[in-house]
């Protein structure tokens, strides 16, 4: 059965500048929202959201089959903005989910969130997308994110 770990620290941009490289480079983030050095937990980059820009970075699960878990989690910044993890098939009258589960704070105030799902059974679900969404307009940052499939 398939099982991996990704993870990013949205260091790296692929050639053509539309993906974020992850620590699988058959599985790369969508290079979404505005990529920005002002704000960073680890290393260099950041990725900014705001009401111009309110989704994040996401993912695209190619052939998910029924009872496959996804877990997808990131840190924010600040603690008090709201971020939104959603998961959706293809065509979201299908499946759409929306989580944010609070995991920890480490000690410069970055927030960790994630959100957990089990595909269901369902009909013509050739991939699933997860990605993130700030629905509140002000400015959060995200970074260090990681996907887990089991």
């Amino acid at each position: 059965s398939r099982r991996f770990v990704v993870t990013s620290d949205l260091e790296t941009l692929s050639e053509d500048k539309q993906f974020i490289l992850t620590s699988d480079a058959t599985l790369p983030l969508n290079l979404v929202g505005k990529r920005t050095s002002s704000m960073a937990r680890s290393g260099r980059y950041s990725m900014r959201l705001d009401a111009e820009q309110p989704f994040g970075p996401g993912v695209y699960i190619d052939a998910p089959r029924p009872g496959d878990r996804i877990q997808f989690s990131l840190w924010k910044y600040p603690p008090a903005q709201q971020l939104g993890i959603v998961i959706e098939s293809a065509d979201q009258k299908l499946y759409y989910d929306l989580q944010n589960k609070y995991l920890a704070t480490d000690s410069a105030g970055w927030e960790k969130i994630s959100a957990a799902f089990t595909v269901p059974e369902f009909d013509g679900a050739d991939r699933v997308h997860v990605y993130t969404w700030h629905h509140q307009g002000r400015v959060v940052w995200v970074d260090d994110v990681e996907v887990v499939l089991e």
